[in-house]
């Protein structure tokens, strides 16, 4: 047989085809084919990629977040209907310090809003002297931006700094509505984590550790008028004082009206309205309306408006806070105040 015949021939079976194989080789260590297995490679690493955010945002970023409370409702303010029969010209005396802005007085007060500010004194002497802390139901409703956002409801724990014996200022807040708010928590102490306040998010922002943060910074701040360190009744009356004092010093046709035709969650109520009716400085509200429960003794609730922005037109809400559900000196303790407190979800 000639080499040509050799050459020729064809394989037996089962014997390997050495020119194929050659040719095999020769593909896969190709730098071509290098290129095609890195390819798929990738491709089934953006798939795996692909699989796991969507395990995270379907599935497991549900399952972090916390439902909303359907519990936590607004204040339930509601009109007294007099009975004309039984009305009288006689004070609706009740016991509280808002009497005084029904007893006559011996003379005519300086300016409008003095009663007022006595009333607010008695309250942040009341708070001061007499309540040690506080649990409630916190409903929150600010303006940023010109944007009204919607109403928040807060569980908050608070102590103030001025029982005796002395103990730190502390806050802890806890969202309960609405639900993508829900489940965050925040601590404030007092003279501890160098001022900074401890909190966490929810859903997957919970997977992403929070450092202390600055009361007054960016992040503390989103989507709040006000930091952590001015919650609390105290601090609504110290503001409430200090505006009033202020716009005392100005002679602007200020007006207040008080009224005792309400009920605020089933309590009688006074309630205080201050207006401004011209826009000018120094005065930062159109018209302030302070909820004063008569049975606690402690104003409860504030509503801030701002001038129409056409003449005629609607007052615009620029802030709103009540507290409801108040029980006070139950008794905190620095563990109401810790994140390993085991009730937290830190």
């Amino acid at each position: 047989m000639s080499q040509d015949d050799l050459k020729e021939r064809a394989p037996i079976d089962g014997e390997p085809d050495s020119s194929n194989n050659t040719a095999n080789s020769t593909t896969a260590g190709s730098p071509g084919g290098r290129k095609r297995s890195l390819l798929t490679y990738g491709l089934i690493g953006v798939l795996l990629a692909a699989i796991g955010i969507a395990l995270l945002v379907f599935v497991i970023g549900p399952r972090l977040q916390t439902d909303e409370d359907p519990l936590a409702t607004g204040p339930d303010i509601t009109v007294v209907k007099k009975d004309s029969a039984t009305d009288s010209t006689e004070p609706d005396l009740r016991g509280s310090f808002t009497d005084l802005l029904f007893q006559p007085r011996e003379q005519v007060a300086e300016h409008p809003l003095d009663p007022a500010l006595e009333v607010a004194r008695l309250g942040l002497e009341r708070i001061r002297n007499e309540v040690r802390d506080y649990t409630a139901l916190m409903v929150k409703q600010e303006r940023i931006k010109d944007k009204l956002l919607p109403e928040e409801f807060l569980r908050v724990k608070v102590r103030h700094s001025s029982a005796e014996p002395p103990i730190n200022r502390a806050f802890y807040v806890r969202h309960v509505k609405p639900k993508k708010m829900a489940g965050q928590e925040a601590i404030w102490v007092e003279n501890e984590n160098d001022g900074k306040l401890i909190a966490h998010g929810t859903g997957l922002e919970k997977l992403i550790p929070v450092p202390p943060l600055k009361p007054t910074g960016v992040i503390a701040m989103r989507n709040n008028r006000y930091p952590i360190t001015e919650l609390g009744i105290e601090t609504l009356i110290i503001r409430m004082l200090e505006k009033g004092e202020r716009d005392r010093q100005h002679d602007d046709g200020c007006t207040v009206e008080v009224s005792r035709d309400l009920q605020l969650d089933g309590n009688p109520c006074t309630l205080i309205t201050i207006t401004h009716p011209k826009q000018q400085d120094p005065f930062e509200f159109h018209i302030a309306k302070i909820y004063i429960d008569d049975k606690l003794q402690l104003p409860v609730g504030y509503e801030g408006y701002m001038w129409p922005k056409e003449p005629g037109g609607e007052p615009v809400l620029i802030e709103r806070y009540f507290y409801r559900e108040i029980k006070i000196n139950v008794g905190l303790t620095d563990l109401d105040f810790d994140r390993d407190n085991p009730e937290y979800d830190y």
